[in-house]
């Protein structure tokens, strides 16, 4: 029971991080576009 709670813990860590490393991407690749054009 335990162990089934730590990994969803960790599966939705992971999904939060790889929201988060997206939304950072989507901002840096604005910034980039505005700083090409």
């Amino acid at each position: 029971m335990h162990k089934q709670k730590t990994r969803l813990c960790l599966k939705a860590g992971f999904l939060f991080l790889i929201k988060a490393l997206f939304s950072v991407g989507d901002d840096l690749k604005q910034e980039f576009l505005k700083f090409n054009t």
